[in-house]
């Protein structure tokens, strides 16, 4: 009977050290590439891209590439910035649009900051950027 009690109560150790470590994990970063458009990347008919030193600006509405944009601005890893004060100015503005209507627009501020949807992130790589000049060169 001792010994049944013995194997109950490390059974319930287990458990109990499994379930807490599962809530006690570290997120290291938000994984937000997944939820960037927040909606599903089929969904998206046109990308309007505004360059921010120029003015000037492109529609995008070949599939693939904005199939080719969608998976590598969400190719990189972002983590949601502590101080979400407006940093004013921008590289590049991307609205993303199913049919008529925006459904989501991503700002590229800098090298390594983005704003999704009015949230500020940072990135840990400065090759953000690059994913949209690639674009836009690849349409002249």
């Amino acid at each position: 009977m001792v010994k049944i009690i013995h194997v109950v109560m490390l059974f319930i150790v287990i458990i109990g050290l499994v379930g807490f470590t599962e809530f006690t994990t570290d997120e290291p970063e938000k994984d937000i590439r997944s939820e960037i458009l927040n909606v599903s990347y089929a969904d998206v008919t046109k990308i309007s891209i505004i360059n921010g030193l120029s003015g000037d600006s492109i529609d995008i509405k070949d599939g693939s590439e904005i199939t080719n944009l969608v998976n590598c601005i969400s190719g990189f890893p972002f983590t949601k910035m502590e101080e979400q004060k407006d940093l004013g100015g921008y590289l590049y503005a991307l609205n993303f649009y199913e049919g008529g209507q925006r459904i989501s627009t991503i700002t590229i501020v800098g090298d390594d900051i983005v704003q999704i949807n009015g949230v500020y992130y940072n990135s840990n790589t400065t090759q953000i950027e690059k994913c949209v000049t690639d674009v836009l060169e690849s349409g002249k």
